[in-house]
């Protein structure tokens, strides 16, 4: 199931090219939001687009999706008393996640960086 559109955050084709919207209240029926792609320096295009972000005549890779938003987070692996390695928690930073409380007479392992997008 595609993610709703957000249009509060930026917004690409589906084939990555960047589109500002100029409008969501076009007056078009069926085709309310009004943007610009554009394909390279220069050369752009207006297109019409659903309020789910279906172009009007271009095809799926015109379709519009949000830019993915990259993240990043440290996970934290202490060592119990027995041995066995654990995730002791997810930290914003890697020097937060190095200096994590270690409890129990756990001990600090490693700081594992994670990145996503979604």
């Amino acid at each position: 199931m595609a993610k709703k559109l957000d249009l509060t955050k930026p917004v690409q084709t589906k084939g990555g090219k960047p589109v500002r919207i100029i409008c969501t209240d076009s007056g078009i029926l069926g085709y309310p939001l009004v943007g610009i792609i554009e394909y390279s320096k220069g050369v752009s295009q207006i297109e019409s687009f659903t309020e789910v972000g279906r172009a009007t005549r271009l095809g799926v890779l015109e379709d519009l999706e949000n830019i993915p938003e990259k993240h990043t987070a440290w996970v934290a692996l202490h060592r119990l008393p027995n041995g066995e390695v654990v995730p002791a928690g997810l930290y914003e930073r890697r020097e937060k996640a190095e200096l994590a409380d270690t409890k129990l007479g756990t001990s600090f392992v490693v700081a594992i960086k994670l990145e996503w997008e979604d």
